[in-house]
């Protein structure tokens, strides 16, 4: 933690010498190029932003619950399909 700027801040420690960046090293392309493909692979794929579509896929219904617009509208693309 930096207080004079009043952020943190990261360090790659095994670089020499080490290298400090402000921002978190799995949003830096310079440090996830050092890691091993498939390292790197799980870590981008942790940071992927649910959509809309994905949050109400997991969310169970309530009895008294509205669909949104947009779950009415997957479900009837889904019985216009098939």
């Amino acid at each position: 933690y930096d207080p004079e700027n009043d952020h943190q801040f990261f360090v790659d420690t095994t670089r020499e010498p080490p290298r400090s960046i402000w921002h978190h090293p799995y949003d830096d392309d310079e440090y996830l190029a050092t890691l091993d493909p498939t390292e790197r692979q799980k870590i981008q794929g942790s940071l992927r932003v649910p959509s809309n579509a994905d949050l109400a896929a997991e969310t169970p219904p309530t009895n008294n619950a509205t669909p949104t617009t947009e779950t009415r509208s997957l479900k009837l693309g889904s019985e216009d399909e098939g």
